[in-house]
Order: C-alpha cells, then sequence, then structure tokens
C-alpha cells in the first residue's frame, strides 16, 4: 500500500510540473511565408500570413523594391493589401501590423520570376485559346452554350494541384454554386448564368501558378 502510495505522489507530482510548463510554453508568432510570384500576373496575390490573429490589424505592408513589387491596398482589412508582380527579381515585403494594443513588424522575402510557360495549349470545348495573348486568364464575353469543356496540356514538369469553380446567376447572388472542375471534362452552365474555372499549376520546386476561363452571357 506504502509502494502505491509513493507511486501515485510521484504521478502527482509529475503532473502538476507538466501543467505547471503549459502556460509557459511561447504562443505561435505571426510569419510571413515567402513564395514565387510571375511576372505581369493579372491576378494580385495577397501576403501569405502564417499564425497571424484573425483581430489583427494591419497598420502598413511595404515592398523594399517597388519596381519589383507593387503594394496595392484595396481596404483596411487583414487580407485587403494584395502584391502586384511587375518585374523578375526580388523585393522584402515588410508588414507593421497590431495586436492587443502592441505593434510589430514581420518580413519576407518574395521571388518573381518570368512567365514560366506551364501549358502547351488550352481548349475550349475542343477549340485552342490564345494563351500567348492570355497567360493567366481568358475571358469569353457572350458565352451562348450551356455547357463548357476546358481542357489543358501542361507542359513537362508541371501537373494540376487543384482547381476551383463557380457559376451564378448575375442578377440573384443565392444562385451561387462552387464546384471543382476537371480537365477534359463538360460542367453545366445553366442559361442565363456566368461561370468561372480557375486551376492551380505546380512545379517540382513547388511553385504554383493559376490559370482561369471566365464566361460571361
Amino acid at each position: 500500500m506504502k509502494k502505491f502510495t509513493r507511486i501515485l505522489s510521484l504521478l502527482l507530482a509529475l503532473l502538476t510540473l507538466v501543467c505547471a510548463a503549459v502556460p509557459a510554453l511561447a504562443a505561435p508568432r505571426p510569419a510571413i511565408e515567402p513564395r514565387t510570384l510571375w511576372a505581369g500576373c493579372e491576378y494580385y496575390s495577397g501576403v501569405d500570413f502564417v499564425d497571424m490573429p484573425e483581430s489583427a490589424k494591419i497598420v502598413s505592408i511595404k515592398s523594399a523594391n517597388k519596381s519589383v513589387i507593387k503594394v496595392v491596398k484595396e481596404g483596411s482589412g487583414l487580407y485587403d493589401h494584395y502584391l502586384e508582380p511587375l518585374k523578375a527579381g526580388k523585393s522584402k515585403i515588410t508588414v507593421k501590423y497590431k495586436y492587443k494594443g502592441k505593434t510589430a513588424t514581420i518580413s519576407a522575402t518574395y521571388t518573381v520570376k518570368k512567365y514560366p510557360n506551364p501549358m502547351t495549349w488550352v481548349k475550349v470545348n475542343g477549340k485552342k485559346l490564345n494563351i500567348k495573348a492570355n497567360k493567366y486568364y481568358y475571358d469569353f464575353e457572350k458565352y451562348t452554350k450551356t455547357k463548357a469543356t476546358v481542357t489543358i496540356k501542361l507542359a513537362k514538369g508541371w501537373s494540376i494541384v487543384d482547381t476551383w469553380g463557380f457559376i451564378q446567376d448575375p442578377d440573384d447572388d443565392s444562385t451561387f454554386e462552387e464546384f471543382s472542375p476537371k480537365s477534359g471534362k463538360a460542367f453545366k452552365l445553366p442559361k442565363g448564368y456566368m461561370g468561372c474555372v480557375f486551376f492551380t499549376l505546380g512545379n517540382k520546386k513547388g511553385e504554383e501558378l493559376q490559370y482561369g476561363v471566365r464566361f460571361y452571357r
């Protein structure tokens, strides 16, 4: 019995030490995830925050090399600042934010590269698009069909890592419907609806580029 009591006392003491140590563990520190952007990309990229509290307030976001990356501000929210890649090069992105009354600064270096030609061709309903003049997306302004098929042939070393699409009646927000498009597979586009499909392409270096096709009525 005494042996059992001693063991129980040791276990309780150990548990007390562990519990006391938990509050001392450091909270996750916000950071920026560096990434590769592509020169001339029409899609603005947001800053990739890591462990940034949603309630944090952005004081400023600055690019050290404005000729390489331009910061575009469209609001005061956490994700209302965007990065516009202008030309190949590197730029340090510095974010000043405020959280629980304290102001802190984090930074990361982003790389901008020339367009990598990740696709051999893109076809819509069997017809090739001019991807040389439309490197990041293609728009159909007066699309009349009720189905669409987007097919992508990728260059060597590239693969489709993610897809996203939606259809919607522009006059009725409740009709918004998301789906995951597949290269070479038709999707429905009801009469009067607009639709968009996006393919995220990735290479072996972990770099990604997005290509989109948008259908307007």
